[in-house]
């Protein structure tokens, strides 16, 4: 075979096997190419959200698998169908201002609209319209639907409750209220205006410290610091009311966090009425309803704490005891009523004739006690002081009375009635209350047999 053949086969063949291996490189490269394509159309059919390509009038030209499950047809279902007809009939307004806008400006809008199953329930949608042009310059708009109907439905519900928790902020009983970390009012219900005598625009400029008593204000800042630093606290305080009284109130408060910062809530009960009730039930139980005189519970516990302070101070303490001379006949002549009246201006009398700081108590009937407090160190000097004291009691209740009762139609007596003196001196805590109490009690029965309106003491 002559050579030039020989060349000329051989550089076919060279070309052959160049042919051969560009084959297989497109071949290869055809695979990947569809390999894309088809992980494209995955992710274009499986995509969380709905793709939709429409024209310029708003008909359907594809859509991925998303949107067509979203409303419930096939893919090839709503090709060449009105995008339109799937939105709600109240919602189609927003849907055709949202397009009419993107085809006037060519820039991209979002809307929430009602969307329309097949099966004809309703769901809310986000919808993403944007606009390109084809090689032919016609507009073709581009739409990406979300499904947020459990957004909005969470978002119903949480105006609800938030409605719900503002109707019982502002009908609430209780104040409450919301602080600044520096004690200022940022919110307040109706409640809390109310008890305080305001308006509600009022009160809009106030802080805590406007309604604090000085005596309150001194505490404030430490509570304001422990609420702030997470203790939960509850309390009792005062505040001034609008007519200028003072009322108290029990303060539950505690740290609340809103929008990253440290806010104060607290729930305010007036506390008036049961303040009312306790200083009620203390009056029952510690003094003479008849004569608002100590009774004799709480004159043995101010004589056990009196004689507690004299062991510690070495000051005497004294016990006036007094019984009424003849106070049966009175009250058995003029009536119970008239008694009473008696029995109250002898409360009075012997009130005039002590310190602050002692203690008058009706002692039973018409038994009075007078308890002196904190006297001398020198044993002569107080005999001297409580001396004093004793006869000026038994002096002003020897001045004659003139009680009037209308009771029965008014009626008005004047009357004598004086009272047989014992006292007794005790230094620290050597005996009991019930052995001061028998001492000046047998020394005011030696003043009765003295022939009455007379003192005696005990020995």
């Amino acid at each position: 075979m002559p050579e030039a053949v020989k060349r000329t086969l051989f550089e076919l063949r060279v070309y052959q096997i160049e042919l051969e291996m560009q084959n297989v490189e497109l071949r290869r490269v055809q695979t990947e190419l569809d390999a894309e394509r088809a992980r494209y159309f995955d992710l274009y059919d499986l995509a969380p959200v709905g793709y939709c390509t429409a024209s310029e009038q708003g008909w359907i030209l594809e859509v991925n698998l998303t949107a067509a499950t979203m409303l419930g047809v096939p893919r090839s279902v709503p090709i060449s169908r009105s995008f339109l007809g799937f939105v709600w009939a109240a919602d189609q307004g927003i849907y055709l201002q949202s397009r009419r806008k993107l085809l006037e400006t060519g820039e991209a809008q979002t809307c929430e609209i009602q969307m329309v199953h097949k099966d004809g329930h309703r769901f809310w949608a986000r919808l993403g319209s944007s606009v390109t042009r084809g090689d032919d310059a016609v507009p073709v708009l581009r739409m990406v639907l979300s499904d947020i109907d459990k957004q909005k439905q969470a978002e119903t519900e949480l105006r609800a409750n938030e409605e719900q928790l503002r109707n019982l902020f502002e009908r609430a009983s209780e104040g409450i209220t919301i602080l600044s970390d520096k004690g200022k009012l940022v919110s307040f219900n109706a409640s809390f205006a109310r008890m305080h005598g305001y308006r509600a625009g009022e009160m809009l400029d106030m802080s805590l410290q406007d309604l604090d008593t000085p005596e309150v204000l001194q505490q404030s800042a430490e509570r304001i610091r422990r609420i702030l630093s997470g203790e939960p606290l509850i309390f009792e305080t005062e505040h001034y009311h609008k007519d200028g009284h003072v009322f108290p109130l029990e303060v539950s408060a505690s740290m609340i966090v809103s929008k990253g910062k440290p806010l104060i809530q607290a729930f305010h009960r007036d506390i008036s009425e049961r303040r009312r009730a306790e200083e009620l039930v203390r009056q029952l139980a510690y003094y003479d309803p008849l004569t608002k005189l100590a009774n004799r519970m709480l004159l043995k516990d101010r004589l056990i704490q009196s004689m507690l302070a004299s062991k510690r101070s070495g000051h005497y303490g004294a016990l006036i005891f007094l019984d009424l001379d003849h106070f049966k006949p009175i009250n058995d002549r003029h009536g119970h009523s008239m008694g009473d009246l008696l029995l109250v201006e002898v409360a009075r009398r012997i009130k005039h004739c002590i310190r602050q700081s002692d203690t008058a108590a009706r002692f039973g009937g018409d038994e009075f006690v007078v308890l002196l407090d904190e006297l001398a160190h020198d044993k002569r000097k107080t005999l001297d002081q409580v001396e004093l004291v004793a006869e000026k009691i038994r002096s002003l209740l020897a001045e004659p009375y003139s009680l009037t009762t209308l009771t029965g139609g008014a009626q008005n007596i004047e009357c004598n009635c004086t009272a047989s003196v014992g006292v007794v001196l005790f230094l620290g805590q050597d005996s009991t209350e019930e052995d001061v109490l028998t001492w000046a009690d047998a020394a005011m029965y030696r003043a009765k047999d003295a022939g009455r309106n007379v003192i005696r003491f005990h020995e």
